[in-house]
């Protein structure tokens, strides 16, 4: 408690001492924001899996129109996200979150859609494919699934597989 009351502090004190003022910080993220960064938090945030959405549902009309277009695409995507209500943020000093500017979040679109084409061209999945064009020996996972999830396991049978082999679980449970 004491550490987060002296980082609290510590972070008002900069907050105060600031000349820039004009910014204004942010202390928590709403579920429509679009947050800066890497990892699984930064992934899994709502706003973040809003704009994977959404860049699902647009991703064809990025590809197949002309670079000048392409801009016009980014920017419809920056003004839906701006139109729900959300912003783009990016960690300041650690301590809170502030707002960029347009110019950064249309980049950060631009490399989304990118990024999810290559994912796409990588993997030869051009058309989504539907249970009778797949083989018997492959497993269909819904994407709001855990991929540690075996197929046909239920969640809360604590059956999962990890990354550290078949057997970790099941060890750990018979300590």
């Amino acid at each position: 408690k004491r550490k987060n009351h002296l980082e609290w502090i510590k972070m008002r004190k900069k907050q105060e001492s600031s000349t820039a003022a004009a910014t204004p910080r942010i202390m928590v993220p709403c579920r429509n924001d679009v947050l800066f960064g890497r990892g699984k938090p930064f992934r899994e945030h709502m706003g973040n899996l809003r704009l994977f959405n959404l860049l699902d549902e647009n991703l064809d009309r990025y590809e197949n129109v002309k670079l000048k277009e392409k801009s016009t695409v980014i920017a419809d995507m920056v003004d839906t996200i701006h139109g729900e209500g959300g912003r783009f943020l990016i960690k300041h000093d650690g301590l809170c979150w502030v707002e960029v500017d347009d110019k950064q979040a249309r980049e950060k679109v631009s490399h989304a859609f990118r990024t999810r084409l290559r994912i796409q061209q990588t993997s030869g999945d051009d058309q989504p494919t539907t249970g009778s064009e797949e083989s018997n020996n492959s497993t269909t996972v819904s994407p709001t699934s855990s991929p540690m999830l075996r197929p046909n396991d239920h969640p809360s049978s604590h059956d999962y597989d990890s990354p550290m082999g078949d057997g970790y679980f099941a060890a750990k449970r018979a300590r």
